[in-house]
């Protein structure tokens, strides 16, 4: 009878214990990494807001894993009441087109230029938002960041190509014209010298003899794709 409620007993500790524990709670008001916006985290009842550490730093917080953390980050154009100011106007041009992780651009907007940057391994890519404010992110590059774009290992010969439309690569003394039929979620359908292949994913490679590839390096959006070739 002893043995009996002493196991008992075991188990109601042990149920206990697995009770009381819990994951790790944490909320942000502004949905994570917004530099733009100022929010607040709530991570194990406490209040974390954003703010500014001087006129051009911002602390970001951010919840990962159920825990709130805190990231530095330099405003392009300052930062202000927790967050990085974003000038907005009517005159705003971009050399590379927009969103192009690999060819350097410079914006030209309203208070100056502003030219793509590396960072180690990471791409600032300045671009415009309708051609009415200044946007920025901060991309990891596959292989490399140089000269304010990202390098690709082993391409030889890159290009955008736009949603419907054709780009043609003289390669190796030969010519290929690679289309750029659709683009479907995260797969890019194509077709090289009008003969369809098979939907492409970011970083997958297409034979077209035994050492000519292509090659989709980066889905850039629904309408854009960057792609290579190279041998192997």
């Amino acid at each position: 009878m002893k043995g009996i409620i002493l196991i008992l007993s075991i188990l109601s500790i042990s149920f206990l214990l697995f009770a009381c524990e819990r994951e790790p709670q944490c909320t942000d008001s502004d949905g994570g990494i917004n530099y733009g916006l100022r929010g607040t985290v709530v991570s194990d009842g406490e209040e974390l807001t954003d703010f500014c550490v001087d006129e051009w730093e911002l602390r970001e917080y951010y919840c990962e894993d159920g825990v709130g953390l805190a990231w530095r980050h330099n405003c392009s154009m300052g930062c202000e009441l927790g967050e990085c100011i974003n000038v907005t106007g009517d005159n705003c041009t971009d050399s590379d087109g927009g969103i192009n992780y690999f060819e350097q651009g410079a914006v030209s907007f309203e208070i100056g230029d502003y030219v793509d940057s590396c960072y180690g391994g990471v791409l600032t890519e300045y671009h415009c938002v309708e051609n009415t404010s200044l946007g920025y992110e901060h991309y990891e590059c596959m292989d490399d960041c140089v000269g304010g774009a990202c390098t690709f290992q082993g391409c030889e010969e890159k290009a955008n190509i736009n949603r419907g439309e054709s780009y043609t690569f003289r390669f190796r003394g030969m010519t290929y014209e690679v289309t750029l039929l659709d683009i479907v979620w995260v797969e890019a359908y194509l077709s090289v010298n009008s003969v369809d292949i098979d939907p492409m994913m970011e970083d997958d490679i297409y034979f077209i003899t035994d050492l000519t590839t292509l090659r989709v390096t980066d889905i850039i959006s629904e309408e854009r794709i960057s792609a290579c070739f190279m041998t192997v």
